[in-house]
């Protein structure tokens, strides 16, 4: 399975049919995997504004605010 968006969620199931406990993520990208966990979603911010990653994180970031899930923020 390709390991993009709700690839990693295939590629997890490939390996085991368990949804995992904790799962953790950086940018939009990760947002099924994160779904997928079974009790504890942890988004994470460290980009930087020059970084090409910072927009998809900060997405990342508020959706986890409004979701209630545990998140990281430099």
């Amino acid at each position: 399975p390709v390991t993009f968006r709700e690839g990693k969620v295939d590629g997890l199931q490939f390996k085991t049919q368990q949804k995992p406990f904790f799962v953790s993520g950086n940018t939009f990208g990760d947002l099924e995997l994160l779904k997928h966990s079974s009790h504890i979603r942890l988004a994470m911010h460290s980009a930087t504004r020059d970084e090409r990653e910072f927009p998809s994180e900060i997405e990342l970031l508020e959706y986890a605010k409004k979701e209630g899930w545990f998140y990281l923020s430099k």
